[in-house]
């Protein structure tokens, strides 16, 4: 809803997320994902191709090693 406000397509939202249920949202949407682990490991987001990184915190986050 964020996005359509703003006229951005998903495709281009980037999603921070630390749950199973928002990383699927997030790839239903068509939206690439970082995922926290703070809440769930790693492996339990084996099925998803749309995740770009996984961090175990927002201090190892730089936009500029992302894009």
């Amino acid at each position: 809803m964020a996005a359509e406000a703003l006229g951005l397509p998903l495709k281009n939202c980037l999603i921070f997320e630390d749950s199973l249920t928002g990383a699927e949202a997030a790839h239903r949407a068509g939206c690439h994902a970082i995922i926290l682990t703070t809440t769930h490991k790693e492996a339990e987001f084996s099925e998803y191709s749309h995740i770009l990184r996984f961090m175990e915190d927002y201090l190892e986050f730089e936009l500029g090693d992302i894009f």
